[in-house]
């Protein structure tokens, strides 16, 4: 890659070539580019590269709020999902940007918002913290089902009751377990990339 596509005048064509090219070798003229360009459609293959790129994160955001078009926000999603990874001190900032634009409220694109919950749903922090909240929901259920089966006058069932807590632990237990091969499986994929 010595050199952009070029048009017939000698100009850099918009084109991922390109944007790989000014990604390793002018990160600048890609940021500038994002911020100058009129078209939507180059300006989402750019942001996709522009993960790659220390300096992108304001950029970036930036452009995930752009109302201008949904394929703006869209490949914005997808560069901040590169950078995430390759920054990670900013991992917390740019997940809760991510998250945001699930909301039908914030984000009004159903394409974007499809894009936003899938890297919402693959990411390894959120399944952990889904997982947090599963274990705090089966907890809140056994401790109701316990006391139900202790304050209850008519305790004529508590086989029954014994039974329905090891079917939770159960079920509970075999979404944890398919849960945490998910997280080792996207780790190792990570790592392999």
């Amino acid at each position: 890659m010595d050199q952009p596509h070029k048009d017939e005048n000698g100009n850099d064509v918009p084109c991922d070539y390109t944007f790989e090219y000014w990604t390793k070798n002018d990160p600048q003229k890609l940021l500038k580019y994002i911020e100058t360009s009129d078209s939507p459609g180059h300006i989402t293959f750019a942001t996709e590269y522009a993960g790659n790129i220390k300096e992108a994160k304001d950029i970036l955001l930036k452009c995930l709020n752009d109302q201008r078009s949904p394929l703006i926000r869209e490949g914005a999603l997808y560069g901040l999902e590169i950078y995430r990874h390759e920054y990670f001190e900013h991992w917390y900032e740019i997940t809760e940007e991510i998250e945001r634009h699930t909301d039908e409220k914030i984000e009004t694109s159903p394409g974007v918002r499809v894009v936003a919950e899938h890297l919402s749903s693959t990411c390894p922090w959120n399944v952990k913290r889904n997982r947090a909240r599963l274990l705090g929901t089966y907890a809140k259920t056994l401790s109701v089902i316990k006391n139900i089966s202790i304050d209850h006058p008519f305790r004529n069932n508590d086989a029954q009751i014994l039974e329905v807590i090891e079917k939770c632990e159960k079920t509970v237990i075999e979404i944890l377990d398919r849960e945490e091969k998910q997280i080792t499986t996207m780790t190792i994929e990570q790592e392999e990339d």
